[in-house]
């Protein structure tokens, strides 16, 4: 009976994330700056972020535009800030933080967190769908990241220890947007 109550809040909490799927594909591409959809994912959050005392920052100074799907960019970004929430609160760690580094020159966002980081054992599977340690699992996150970030041309992978931020010791993930258009002109 644990087993079927597990699986039944584990399917919930999935339907819950694929459920904004259905809008995306509906969606038509936009021009708009990376930082408004991270200023609207912060605003989903915050009360969350508050609640946990966690602190989010991130240098809009390096913004740049993109030609996308802009629900599609919440998603993402949306469960990667959802991700960090909860490993940092697992972490139990004093000092919570999030932060997002976006490069202009090089197109890209990198979001890091003070939580666990990324377990060993997961490592391998991490983009792959059903692989989860956390609890209630879900394994859906990660995977629909990859396929959206794919979908626009772009890229989506665990940071190198050359390209981490050292002051962070959390999970950290690059999103790279050189091949997504920045305006519907440079458009395929």
């Amino acid at each position: 009976m644990e087993d079927l109550k597990n699986t039944s809040n584990s399917l919930k909490s999935e339907l819950k994330r694929l459920s904004p799927l259905r809008t995306v594909r509906n969606e038509n591409r936009i021009e708009f700056d990376i930082s408004k959809s991270i200023k609207h994912m912060f605003s989903v959050y915050k009360l969350k972020l508050e609640k946990e005392n966690i602190e989010f920052n991130a240098n809009y100074n390096e913004d740049f535009q993109i030609y996308t799907r802009f629900t599609m960019l919440n998603q993402i970004i949306g469960n990667l800030i959802d991700n960090s929430i909860y490993w940092i609160v697992a972490s139990g760690n004093k000092i919570k933080k999030i932060e997002i580094k976006l490069d202009k020159e090089n197109r890209t966002l990198l979001l890091a967190d003070t939580g666990t980081g990324i377990e060993k054992s997961i490592r391998p599977y991490l983009f792959e769908p059903g692989y989860s340690l956390k609890i209630p699992p879900s394994g859906l996150g990660l995977y629909i990241c990859k396929y959206f970030m794919h979908s626009m041309n772009g890229q989506i992978h665990e940071v190198s220890s050359r390209e981490k931020l050292s002051s962070l010791n959390g999970a950290q993930f690059m999103l790279e947007f050189e091949n997504v258009p920045t305006s519907k002109e440079y458009a395929k």
